[in-house]
């Protein structure tokens, strides 16, 4: 299966071949939706993370400067590991799923689902699919965005104007 047009976001543009490497080799493309979708969605969360204490404060008197990104280091290896097996509960959750015919992105009981369907207006033709290419946009700049914030902190140590 290569990129024709049929995933949400999917303009056809593949010029490293990421999409028919990954069918070579076996793999699954809504697999690796899946997994854009959930790194995405982390890389949005991590961007308001940076962002938000140095404009509004933070939430928890913690005894930490003023870098989230040095932050991380600060914490015990005990909530380091805790995180980590998360990780691990929450990947085998969704590769699961994945396998088992589920829609990238969508772990939502019919209930709920209908639910956002209803208050959302995601009913009409393609209006889903016009929301799911928004998500993936998001997400797509959201990895850029703290991929930059990244190197730039570890580069000048803070992230101007923010920090």
């Amino acid at each position: 299966m290569r990129l024709a047009g049929s995933m949400a976001g999917d303009q056809g543009f593949d010029p490293l071949g990421f999409s028919t490497t990954i069918t070579e080799l076996g793999g699954d493309l809504n697999y690796a939706r899946e997994a854009e979708l959930m790194h995405g969605r982390q890389a949005m969360l991590a961007v308001v993370g940076v962002i938000w204490p140095v404009t509004f404060g933070k939430i928890v008197a913690a005894d930490a400067g003023s870098d989230p990104f040095a932050y991380h280091f600060a914490l015990p290896i005990e909530v380091t590991a805790q995180v980590a097996v998360s990780i691990f509960i929450a990947e085998g959750l969704r590769s699961r799923i994945i396998y088992k015919g589920g829609v990238p992105g969508e772990h939502f009981d019919d209930e709920l689902k209908g639910k956002l369907i209803k208050t959302f207006q995601l009913d009409k033709p393609g209006a889903m699919m016009t929301m799911k290419t928004k998500e993936i946009a998001h997400c797509r700049l959201a990895m850029i965005a703290i991929t930059g914030m990244f190197f730039q902190d570890a580069i000048t140590h803070h992230v101007w104007p923010i920090y």
